[in-house]
């Protein structure tokens, strides 16, 4: 009788352990379901957190390449070397271009001056031939000519002043040590600064440069 009960008990027990089991599976795929959910939810929210960073925040940064000091340096060196030489090699050709250009130049001014010079002196000959005319028609007639005298004096003026040589007054201007030579002085009441009383020499310039000064006298106060 006993015996009967405890069975009886045994499947009660097992029919209600089966009755609650659905609502105790249920409950265990609800959470399931929730866990799954909320993982999809991290996973979703974490792709639009990296959407939203900048490409440079997502990409990982590139191993640096390891770099000898030592072979830095011999390079620096190297290429101060090449510059160097390039430098020597300039100056080098600088100095010649510039030996020669003042070879150059001082060939062009010894020829320059030599064609003035032959310039000016063919611009004096005639006043030989004039000279030489002088000088014979003298000794045909036994006098000289004093026309013929201004005549050669005038020519010769003329050659000068082609070449920019004239000359300048002298007499009663004050002394200007800067054109004028006081070979004596001369005492007078008429001026009251020193001044060129007389000129034993004219004065000659070449364009604005004094080329020879007046030999002249000065005056002196009493």
């Amino acid at each position: 009788m006993k015996k009967d009960e405890t069975q009886k008990d045994t499947r009660d027990h097992e029919i209600l352990e089966d009755e609650k089991s659905p609502d105790v599976n249920k409950g265990k795929t609800k959470s399931k379901e929730k866990e799954q959910q909320k993982n999809s939810e991290e996973k979703s929210k974490k792709k639009k957190e990296e959407a939203q960073q900048p490409e440079a925040e997502k990409t990982e940064p590139a191993e640096e390449k390891e770099t000898d000091p030592l072979q830095i340096l011999m390079d620096q060196l190297a290429q101060t070397e090449e510059q160097k030489k390039d430098l020597e090699d300039k100056f080098i050709r600088l100095v010649a271009e510039f030996d020669n250009y003042k070879k150059r130049m001082s060939r062009d001014f010894e020829r320059q001056s030599e064609m003035v010079r032959e310039k000016i002196l063919l611009s004096l000959l005639p006043i030989m031939d004039d000279l030489d005319r002088l000088l014979q028609h003298e000794g045909e007639n036994g006098n000289v000519s004093l026309e013929g005298i201004k005549l050669i004096r005038n020519n010769f003026e003329r050659i000068l002043n082609n070449y920019g040589v004239k000359t300048f007054e002298s007499v009663g201007q004050p002394f200007d040590p800067e054109k004028h030579d006081a070979m004596m002085t001369r005492k007078s009441e008429e001026y009251d600064v020193p001044t060129v009383v007389e000129e034993f020499e004219k004065g000659y310039k070449i364009n604005d440069k004094v080329l020879r000064h007046a030999r002249v006298v000065v005056s002196a106060a009493e």
